[in-house]
């Protein structure tokens, strides 16, 4: 269900909250400042302040409930991808044909993923990140490098299944874990 207002809450212990940052050029959008990504509990070597909104209003990452994929510049994308290539053992699928980089021709183990943003980590399930697509089993996470800005975006395929709350009075957003078929 979507909430609007003062009922709209979150509570209990495993809520977390990141600030949401105010871009000088661009009012619509959420940003938030994510600081690195983790695969399998371990860091990737991203460059600090890679993701971060810049003075001029470019840069930086939006969480967006209307973009399917999350999308990541290439300082962050690049590393992502070859870890989970490094640490998966699946055959390898074409992805082109769902316009993905990164599919295997069946399900598997695959290591964990963290987004750690600034004072929040968002641990995502397997099937948030690896999708069936067509019969193949495949990241659902791109690229921005073709997209009309230089930005990042956290996607709603990342979102679903959390609870998830734009406190735009206090300047943050707040997220936990639902079982959203039970609502």
């Amino acid at each position: 269900p979507m909430i609007i207002g003062s009922s709209a809450t979150l509570s209990g212990s495993h809520v977390q909250s990141t600030p949401i940052i105010t871009s000088p050029m661009i009012d619509t959008f959420y940003y938030i400042g994510l600081k690195g990504i983790s695969v399998g509990g371990k860091a990737l070597d991203i460059p600090s302040g890679a993701f971060d909104l810049q003075l001029d209003g470019s840069g930086g990452t939006i969480i967006d409930s209307g973009t399917t994929l999350t999308f990541l510049i290439d300082e962050g994308y690049q590393p992502l991808l070859s870890a989970f290539k490094s640490a998966i053992d699946l055959p390898v699928a074409d992805g082109s044909s769902v316009g993905l980089d990164l599919c295997y021709q069946h399900s598997g183990d695959v290591p964990s993923l963290t987004f750690h943003f600034d004072g929040a980590d968002f641990d995502l399930p397997t099937n948030n990140y690896f999708i069936d697509m067509d019969g193949l089993f495949c990241l659902a996470i791109a690229s921005s490098s073709n997209l009309p800005m230089d930005i990042s975006i956290f996607g709603n395929i990342q979102q679903q299944n959390h609870n998830i709350l734009f406190d735009r009075s206090a300047q943050k957003l707040s997220f936990t874990t639902a079982i959203c078929d039970q609502l």
